[in-house]
């Protein structure tokens, strides 16, 4: 529901007609329930649409099922930060074409101040790219697929999506930064800002090392003449 709320909010602010797409894997009928409910008071054109569950072919499936041609994607664990839409909407109406838009990551109070993980960082993808707030061109390596914008239309023509061989967690969204630059993209900051809700257990975090792992191998493979 904050998700909902954060972006119903600011589009009744901007006075936008917005599509919200939910891609989900059948994880529960209580998302069916939030939306149901939600849609009587909302002005967001909510759908949910369901297929397995791979990061790449989720990502993959919403952008086409998008009526939108300025796309917006977002992870169901963030929230959206102040003027998130507006920052994002400029870009893409303002920017030169076949640039991607990659926006801020940050961490409620509570994870980045009481806890000493390294991925409770805030704008951990960014902590070495003094270019940041510049809104210069960053490397496919800082790429940021959970808060990125761009056109559909741009990346349709160029036949470019996330590489559904990623089926774990991990470096599908560096794949998808390293292809974007192959195919003349660049890949921009944009102050646009989430709240990443991390609330992920000790044991499945040390199995998102484990598929990364085994993603890092698939990943040199693929572009060890790169």
């Amino acid at each position: 529901l904050d998700i909902l709320k954060g972006l119903d909010n600011e589009n009744i602010r901007l006075g936008l007609s917005i599509e919200v797409i939910f891609v989900d894997s059948n994880s529960s009928t209580n998302i069916d329930e939030i939306i149901n409910s939600y849609l009587s008071t909302s002005k967001l054109d909510i759908k949910k649409i369901d297929t397995f569950n791979s990061a790449s072919h989720k990502r993959n499936f919403g952008i086409k099922n998008a009526k939108s041609n300025n796309i917006i994607s977002i992870d169901d664990d963030c929230i959206t930060g102040d003027n998130f839409i507006s920052i994002h909407y400029k870009s893409l109406k303002e920017r030169e074409p076949k640039v991607i838009n990659s926006g801020i990551v940050n961490f409620s109070k509570n994870s980045y101040k009481n806890s000493n993980y390294y991925r409770y960082r805030n704008e951990r993808h960014r902590i070495y790219d003094k270019i940041y707030f510049k809104n210069e061109e960053i490397s496919f390596y800082n790429i940021v697929t959970m808060n990125m914008s761009f056109k559909k239309d741009e990346l349709t023509s160029e036949n470019l999506l996330f590489d559904e061989d990623y089926t774990f967690y991990g470096l599908e969204d560096t794949q998808f930064g390293l292809d974007s630059i192959k195919k003349g993209f660049k890949l921009k900051t944009c102050l646009a800002p989430i709240i990443h809700q991390e609330d992920t257990s000790i044991s499945k975090f040390l199995k998102k090392i484990e598929d990364f792992k085994e993603n890092f191998l698939k990943f040199y493979k693929k572009n060890i003449d790169t």
